[in-house]
C-alpha cells in the first residue's frame, strides 16, 4: 500500500492514530497496557497484524495495545523503520531484524516497567472490562452497561461489576 502512503494494517493504522492523540490524554497507550495486562486479558502482538483477530478483540483492548505497541516501536526503533513497516515496504523481521517475538517480549518488559498509579487503574477498569461485540448477547443491555461504565470513568466510582450477565428478554 506504499503508493498511497497508508497502512493496510489495522493494527499499525490504528496504532499510529492511538499513539498519536495521546500526546493529550493523560494516561499513556502503555499505562493503559499495563491496566489490561494485570487484568490478565492477553492480547499478543500478532493480533496487531491479522484484521480477524484485532477485529475480535475487546475494542479498547485491540487499540489500547496497537498504541502501545506502536509507541514501542517508534520509541525504542525510531520513526524511520516504523514507516517502512506501515508503509509495507517489508514485514517485522526484515525490517527490525528480529522475530515477533522477541520485539512482543521487549515491549512487555516495556509495559511492565511503566507506572500506574492505583487510583488511575482503578478508573481505567470499568472500561478495560467492557466486553467486545462477539462477546455480548443483547446490544440494548450492552448500551446500557456502557453508559454506566462511562459515567463511572468521568466520576472515578469504582468499576462496574454487576449486570455482566444480563441479556434482553
Amino acid at each position: 500500500f506504499p503508493v498511497l502512503g497508508g497502512s493496510l494494517n489495522i493494527g499499525l493504522m490504528e496504532g499510529l492514530a492511538v499513539w498519536s492523540d495521546s500526546k493529550t490524554d493523560e494516561l499513556s497507550p502503555h499505562q493503559w497496557a499495563k491496566a489490561i495486562y494485570s487484568e490478565n486479558f492477553n492480547f499478543p502482538a500478532k493480533a496487531l497484524f491479522s484484521l480477524f483477530d484485532f477485529w475480535k478483540a475487546r475494542p479498547v483492548h485491540a487499540y489500547s495495545m496497537a498504541g502501545s505497541f506502536v509507541q514501542f516501536l517508534i520509541e525504542s526503533h525510531g520513526l524511520e523503520k516504523f514507516k517502512q513497516l506501515y508503509g509495507g515496504w517489508g514485514n517485522v523481521e526484515q525490517i527490525y531484524l528480529v522475530s515477533l517475538a522477541e520485539l512482543e517480549a521487549t515491549w512487555r518488559q516495556k509495559v511492565d516497567a511503566t507506572f500506574l498509579r492505583a487510583e488511575d487503574k482503578k478508573q481505567m477498569l470499568p472500561v478495560i472490562r467492557l466486553r467486545g461485540v462477539a462477546e455480548i448477547k443483547c446490544p440494548h443491555t450492552d448500551a446500557r452497561r456502557r453508559r454506566k461504565a462511562a459515567k463511572k470513568m468521568t466520576t472515578g466510582v469504582g468499576y462496574l461489576a454487576p449486570g455482566l450477565g444480563e441479556t434482553c428478554g
